[in-house]
């Protein structure tokens, strides 16, 4: 595997020149060989691996990025985990940033422990490495206002979501923040509140292989396939959901090699247009491919507060990323399983319902005052379906609820992240 620092391959080497049952005995040599923590870092200072079977911590180093340390601990009982960790450890540490970036997320299959050791064993080596990948990508990500984003000139292509596929109501309520961000953009105290971010792919754009993975990303987070819906009048709000499979990707191609000045122009109205919570789809992706077309391109992603935080703008652009490469080159994304928005504002609600009953029942005859400031819950039947986008073409669904009139008074934000749970976490 040319691709791997020397130390790493050396190590695959030393594998794959064993048999099966001699595999596992070398890794228990390797487990006996991690190193152990220097005297000024503490496990509890440390990153916790939780894909691991067994308790495992890693803490990487890289301010010096032509020499990134990476340091593990685990416990002696879990030979495996500390086997793993011991082969990152001996062929990784002391390597740069780049050189440890460009290991292939799959590499441990040529270790030929597949037989050997279980699946989800080996699921907590790919994920050790994805987090070192993780930070190292974190660490080198700059954060600039879209103000003073040098955007290039070149050809800009528009990609928009549309629904092929039923929206269905569903009775799950959204989360306290969420409620409360569409009550201020109702109030036009909250529009225009989208954040963004922007990441360059290397290669030409491969039209077809984004296409497929926008459409990945879309089914892997199901609160981009949810839209909900304020009922100024009564307060009520009520949601829709597609069916994961029922979204398509509309590409519109401008065709034509505009200024920097037009790209940037174009960007902010695209933005401002379509990221709002009040309709869906709340967020919209736009690629820009510079003059010559043979660099990598740009990829620029948008999306209303209500479905983005500042917490996951590193797992934006590593997962479209890594779904990218998947759809372009059949390489494994190897993304985390990741959890619902959605479901998360049906859980907040009953975890706040029952600790409310706990109130009532210690605070017994006591008349509570009237709450302020705090949302209120108001879920009845879903009656309501979410607004057309103008973008959507003749034969994808088409939902008829009116667009509120908003007002749109703050001026956006450029550094991203999708919503308030654990949707786009690992």
């Amino acid at each position: 595997m040319s691709t791997l620092p020397s130390a790493l391959a050396e190590i695959v080497d030393d594998f794959a020149a064993v048999g099966a049952s001699d595999k596992l005995t070398l890794l228990l040599e390797f487990s006996r060989e991690l190193p152990p923590l220097p005297a000024e870092l503490e496990q509890s200072a440390m990153e916790p691996v939780p894909e691991c079977q067994s308790p495992l911590f890693l803490s990487v180093d890289d301010s010096d990025r032509d020499n990134v340390r990476l340091y593990f601990s685990a416990p002696p009982e879990a030979p495996t985990t500390r086997g793993f960790a011991s082969i990152l450890a001996q062929g990784l540490d002391g390597h740069s940033a780049d050189e440890i970036l460009g290991v292939p997320d799959d590499f441990y299959s040529a270790l030929g422990l597949a037989e050997a050791v279980s699946p989800l064993r080996l699921r907590g080596m790919s994920a050790m490495l994805a987090r070192i990948k993780r930070h190292l990508r974190a660490e080198n990500m700059e954060f600039t206002e879209l103000a003073d984003y040098a955007i290039p000139a070149g050809a800009l292509v528009e990609w928009l979501p549309c629904a092929t596929g039923p929206w269905v109501p569903d009775p799950r309520p959204v989360s306290y923040i969420h409620e409360a961000h569409l009550n201020r953009s109702a109030a036009g105290a909250g529009d225009k509140s989208w954040l963004g971010t922007a990441f360059e792919i290397s290669g030409p754009l491969d039209v077809d292989a984004f296409r497929v993975a926008l459409g990945r990303w879309i089914d892997r987070h199901e609160v981009l396939r949810s839209h909900t819906v304020l009922e100024p009048s009564s307060g009520e709000i009520t949601r829709h959901t597609v069916p994961i499979g029922g979204i398509d990707i509309g590409v519109v191609s401008h065709g034509y090699d505009a200024s920097s000045q037009d790209n940037f122009d174009h960007l902010h109205r695209l933005f401002d247009d379509y990221a709002s919570p009040h309709s869906w789809p709340s967020y919209v992706f736009a690629t820009l491919t510079p003059r010559g077309g043979d660099g990598p391109f740009t990829v620029f992603f948008a999306a209303d507060h209500s479905i983005i935080d500042g917490f996951s703008i590193v797992l934006v652009a590593h997962e479209i990323a890594a779904l990218y490469r998947e759809a372009s080159t059949g390489s494994a994304a190897n993304l985390f399983p990741v959890g619902s928005y959605v479901d998360f504002g049906a859980v907040e609600r009953e975890q706040m319902a029952d600790m409310e009953a706990e109130k009532l029942r210690w605070r017994s005859g006591v008349r509570l005052s009237e709450r302020t400031g705090y949302p209120s819950s108001r879920y009845r039947s879903v009656n309501a379906e979410p607004i057309l986008r103008t973008a959507c073409r003749p034969g994808y669904s088409t939902p008829s609820s009116p667009r509120p009139s908003v007002r749109r008074v703050q001026p956006p934000a450029w550094v991203i992240s999708p919503d308030y749970s654990a949707d786009l976490r690992p």
